[in-house]
């Protein structure tokens, strides 16, 4: 269901653009992870980024996460 705390918790969207659109669109982004290396390609191109500040919950390193299929989930 997401991270506590998180602004993307629970069933429904909590985003304000979508809660606009429709307040009871299912939430489809419970957990929002970002490739550490993203990162370093930013602070490559001169971008001042730490980790967090995109709104990640998790920080991954060395998995491919834009080859997953959209929809992606696991299960367990």
């Amino acid at each position: 269901m997401g991270v506590e705390g998180d602004a993307h918790l629970g069933e429904t969207v909590k985003h304000r653009s979508r809660l606009a659109q429709d307040p009871t669109q299912p939430n489809l982004r419970q957990v929002h992870l970002i490739h550490s290396e993203l990162h370093e390609e930013l602070r490559l191109a001169g971008f001042d980024v730490s980790y967090g500040q995109m709104g990640e919950n998790i920080t991954t390193r060395g998995i491919r996460l834009l080859d997953f299929p959209t929809g992606t989930r696991r299960n367990g």
